[in-house]
């Protein structure tokens, strides 16, 4: 196509759009809105995985996990006894490298406080170099975090809250004044609590829908004043301590790795022994010797390199009775609540001292 040809389009294209200057108007703001908002939620979505992602980095997880394989292969089951136990080594090769490291011990277990329990996840941590690689320790809407050595917890706002275990920033009259009190029988010091809070209409002037005259009003309830500072809602938390109200148990199951003593005879023969190699089929059998008797299988060597072959055939052969459970009952304090911008530290759960876990607690 010539140039003058092109010119006389160009020209033709221009008197269109001023001889319809309604529809060209229309169709310019269609495409420029459109446009806008492309751009927009494109930059609004990609700025919200990038935020989730620095969120799991710097509250949750770190760069990188590291576990063993035979822990990533139940990894959803939690496997206790499948725990990384020789990871010093290895934290100070990352520490001379320029990373920092944590190690951590999950498992799960329900909450028993004086007005309820809830199930939780709780995570045995190294204080010192769990502040050191995450953020959340320093996101406590009250209290501290765990002292190393203690039997002492932090807890996520959403079970604090509902458990009793946090400052409450709203109740009814009645419950407010049952925790008066609880936490502070002398009278100058329910007076200081009472001060901090105020009572509110609970419809705030408006009827629920539906509803008419004559219906029966709502319960007052009282609020934490708006303008309550964090050494007012420290003093709230001090008496709850005092008063015993951040006393809970931890109700959980340990599982630990163990050679049965007793094996029925037919499981042995039929369901066990059918699994391995003619080689390790011997090194059972010189484990576990039939009783003449019963007829079932018994532990006869323990303690030895043979047993604990033993128990690694067992375990690879994912046979459930080769993990023993027992049951734990642990005592704690609830010294924080974890309230971060990551969701997921806010929910239900629990972090520990690992040295606490590690000391008379078993685990």
């Amino acid at each position: 196509m010539k140039l003058h040809e092109l010119g006389m389009l160009a020209g033709m294209s221009f008197r269109n759009l001023g001889r319809h200057r309604v529809k060209t108007v229309i169709t310019v703001i269609a495409v420029a809105v459109s446009v806008t908002l492309y751009i927009f939620m494109d930059g609004w979505l990609l700025g919200m995985t990038l935020e989730s992602e620095r969120n799991i980095v710097a509250y949750e997880t770190g760069a990188a996990k590291i576990q063993t394989q035979a822990y990533f292969d139940k990894k959803d089951d939690l496997p206790m006894y499948e725990s990384f136990g020789n990871w010093e080594p290895l934290a100070r090769v990352l520490e001379d490298a320029g990373y920092d490291s944590a190690p951590r011990f999950e498992f799960t277990g329900t909450l028993h406080a004086a007005n309820g329990s809830a199930p939780v996840l709780c995570t045995g941590v190294d204080v010192t170099r769990e502040r050191r690689l995450l953020r959340y320790p320093d996101y406590l809407d009250s209290g501290r975090f765990p002292a190393a050595g203690a039997y002492e917890i932090a807890l996520g706002m959403l079970t604090a809250d509902k458990l009793g275990l946090a400052v409450p920033r709203r109740m009814d009259a009645e419950k407010f004044d049952r925790f008066i009190e609880t936490i502070a029988p002398d009278p100058s010091d329910a007076a200081r609590i009472r001060g901090l809070y105020e009572a509110r209409d609970p419809a705030n002037g408006k009827k629920w829908p539906f509803s008419g005259d004559g219906d029966t009003p709502r319960k007052p309830l009282v609020y934490l004043k708006a303008d309550a500072e964090q050494s007012d809602i420290e003093y709230i938390w001090d008496r709850m301590g005092r008063a015993g109200l951040l006393d809970v148990r931890i109700f959980t199951t340990i599982d630990i790795k163990a050679l049965p003593e007793r094996i029925d005879a037919s499981r042995f023969t039929e369901d066990i022994l059918p699994r391995f190699s003619s080689g390790d089929r011997g090194l059972l059998e010189t484990v576990y010797e039939a009783d003449p008797v019963l007829g079932d299988y018994f532990l006869v060597e323990t303690g030895t390199d043979t047993a604990e072959k033993a128990l690694a055939l067992l375990l690879a052969s994912d046979y459930t009775g080769a993990v023993r459970h027992v049951n734990q009952l642990i005592p704690a304090t609830v010294t924080g609540v974890v309230n971060s911008p990551n969701p997921k530290n806010n929910a239900n759960t629990v972090y520990m001292p690992l040295d606490a876990l590690q000391d008379s607690a078993g685990l």
